[in-house]
């Protein structure tokens, strides 16, 4: 079932509690004002937010949220020509793996995937 209520002003006018959630990759034990005075020596995309963890929890702390997600469009390759672009260079992603404030110790999960299609118009007849 759908969400009657799924912006900020329906919730709100049926009496419930918007939150907003934020996806963030560390906390500091900063107070208020030293979590906004952070905010402004940041880099690279990164921002602080004095914010609740998350929904339900009765105290807020200073979350670091990363940069935004990184979104392009990919390039021009012909149809089952294996990841070949243009003039037959290769395409590739040069991945910026994220820098973590702090020492304290982080965990990573990464899921890479390759999509492989058979029985496309190519003969598979005779492949082990």
């Amino acid at each position: 079932m759908w969400s009657r209520h799924n912006n900020e002003s329906s919730c709100t006018a049926a009496g419930g509690e918007w939150f907003t959630e934020y996806g963030y990759i560390d906390t500091t034990d900063d107070d208020v004002d030293d979590c906004m005075r952070r905010n402004e020596t940041l880099t690279r995309g990164y921002s602080t937010r004095w914010h609740y963890r998350q929904w339900g929890n009765t105290s807020k702390e200073c979350l670091v949220l990363g940069p935004p997600p990184e979104c392009i469009q990919v390039g021009w390759s012909r149809v089952n020509h294996l990841g070949n672009g243009r003039d037959g260079v290769p395409l590739n992603y040069t991945w910026k793996i994220p820098h973590f404030i702090g020492d304290k110790m982080k965990l990573a999960v990464v899921r890479m995937r390759w999509v492989a299609l058979w029985g496309c118009g190519v003969n598979t007849k005779g492949w082990g």
